[in-house]
């Protein structure tokens, strides 16, 4: 994707080589009318076709002004090689790692960064020209990665998400993003990934709720049965369900919303590790479920393993835990610290001027805590390596160091083995959630936005939440650059399975799945509540990719 200012006369063209960009690709173009004078009204989106996989691929945003070059390398098929992924949450553009990024993507070790939730601190600000700057900022590493997202507090924007929905672009939906698929999955390599929104949680239209728990149900159930292809199930959200933070936050509460929505749902689905964000610091936590740690250790763990990785860089700092890591300097904690575990209590041996030694139970909250840290972790960043079928490695990484790492070592790729009677009372405790969100609409559609015909002509974007709409199935590559016309440039190239889900929101369930009963059908019609019309690029019903023609079972 890419901006600008004045509606410019622009298009990508792509190919293997440097010299012979072959292809062309159209862009849409859509004017947002959410910002101000001084910010970028015309937003682009292309989408690159018939891409191979394991191939460089080169391309430029052309103008009558100026060609931006950059590339991108397509993930291999099959889930036999080993994917490394780059994760952070709450990144402003104050944050002192985006040099580090850029490096990392320039390094060609990964095959996507994921940015869980709160960008720019924020979007709307400055009539949009906060977002706009950091759009600048993060052009520098996204051009050359795909850059995966999932909505964060600060994205709410007056509850239409319409900064971050316009911004990016993400599998399962058509652009701009719809309200009700701002999530999604994919798989790539070994791994089936789960982006999801936990703010669905804190907005009055209570229908996302019931909308994204069916949803997740229904993909996780197919994920299950796929398991064989792709073992390892992760998810990414912003909010997490845990957290030993002093801040009243949701996650400091017994009945965290988050938690109560969701933990079921991923428990008996058997999601491997849950990455987080939202809290300004860094937390790992043991395999945990309802409140309880079930394994002391990350080796077959039967409950999902909880990583907040918060830290990336804002303007506020660090988030305090209920009782702080020890109180040393930055230097002494990389030389002096280590870390013990006893007994399910953490805590810290420190040395101080090699006279005076101290431990610190930093665990007063819940004995699900593992390892953190609050100050010590600002402007940290994590990443992992999926080796195998079996074995994946996590690490958080401050200036060139590791704050914290694991091994993550799974044996049977199956769901949780929770018993039928458990089961099924947690089953009913999800139908009982959803039959209880009553279906609401508080506020009429919002404007946004207007699609830029070629012709010149022009037609409303609305921020209605259930536009109708089949899940694309296509290869997105948003892209930008700088130019005559000022573009920025955020890359998602999906080369990988998009979001398998239809059109449906809300469907029904059958038998042989791990949720064995249909349920809610007070918002089959969800997607009826037509506001206006919303054009797609394709229209979702065919792959228009042969990669993704050899690749998914269609």
């Amino acid at each position: 994707m890419w901006s600008s200012v004045a509606n410019c006369s622009s298009s990508v063209k792509y190919g293997d080589t440097i010299q012979n960009k072959k292809y062309k690709a159209e862009p849409t173009t859509v004017f947002f009318n959410l910002t101000n004078s001084l910010a970028r009204h015309y937003y682009y989106h292309a989408v690159l076709k018939d891409l191979k996989p394991n191939t460089t691929y080169y391309y430029s945003i052309v103008n009558s002004k100026m060609v931006t070059p950059a590339y991108f390398k397509t993930p291999p098929k099959g889930n036999e090689w080993s994917p490394s992924f780059v994760l952070f949450g709450d990144l402003g553009v104050e944050s002192r790692i985006h040099p580090t990024l850029t490096n990392e993507a320039l390094s060609g070790k990964y095959s996507a960064f994921f940015h869980i939730g709160d960008f720019a601190y924020n979007f709307e600000d400055d009539g949009g020209q906060n977002g706009d700057e950091f759009m600048d900022i993060i052009q520098d590493y996204a051009k050359y990665v795909p850059y995966m997202t999932a909505p964060g507090n600060h994205e709410i924007d007056n509850e239409t998400f319409a900064q971050y929905r316009y911004r990016f672009s993400m599998p399962g939906t058509s652009w701009p993003m719809k309200m009700n698929k701002l999530w999604y999955s994919f798989d790539i390599g070994p791994v089936h990934f789960i982006s999801y929104s936990t703010e669905v949680f804190f907005i009055k239209d209570t229908r996302y709720i019931a909308a994204q728990s069916a949803w997740l149900i229904e993909d996780l159930d197919k994920a299950n049965k796929q398991r064989k292809d792709h073992p390892w199930i992760i998810a990414v959200g912003h909010r997490p369900m845990y957290c030993s933070n002093s801040n009243d936050d949701d996650c400091t509460l017994e009945n965290s919303e988050v938690k109560v929505h969701l933990e079921n749902i991923f428990y008996i689905a058997g999601v491997d590790v849950i990455f987080e964000a939202h809290e300004h610091s860094y937390e790992r936590l043991y395999p945990v479920y309802d409140g309880k740690v079930v394994s002391e250790n990350y080796t077959d763990a039967a409950a999902p393993i909880h990583i907040i990785t918060g830290a990336a860089g804002n303007k506020w700092g660090s988030d305090p835990m209920d009782r702080d890591a020890v109180n040393a300097t930055h230097e002494e904690f990389h030389q002096n610290n280590t870390v013990n575990v006893t007994n399910q209590e953490l805590l810290y041996n420190h040395t101080v001027d090699n006279n005076s030694t101290f431990d610190e139970n930093v665990n007063s909250t819940g004995n699900w805590t593992a390892f953190r840290q609050s100050g010590f972790s600002l402007d940290s960043y994590g990443r992992f390596t999926v080796y195998n079928c079996t074995h994946l490695f996590w690490e958080q990484v401050q200036d060139g160091k590791d704050l914290d790492s694991i091994w993550i070592v799974k044996g049977e790729h199956t769901k949780n083995n929770v018993s039928k009677e458990l089961q099924k009372k947690i089953i009913k405790n999800v139908m009982d959630q959803l039959a209880t969100t009553t279906p609401k609409a508080t506020t009429p559609p919002i404007a946004v936005g207007t699609h830029v015909k070629a012709n010149g002509s022009q037609h409303s974007v609305l921020s209605s939440p259930f536009l109708k709409g089949k899940s694309s199935q296509t290869l997105i590559i948003s892209l930008s650059a700088v130019g005559g016309c000022i573009l920025i440039l955020i890359t998602v190239c999906m080369v990988i399975r998009s979001n398998r889900n239809k059109s449906s929101p809300v469907s029904s369930w059958n038998d042989g799945g791990f949720v064995k009963r249909s349920f809610y059908r007070n918002i089959k019609n969800l997607e009826n509540d037509i506001m206006s019309e919303e054009l797609d690029m394709h229209d979702g019903s065919l792959p228009t990719s042969k990669l993704l023609s050899e690749n998914m079972d269609i």
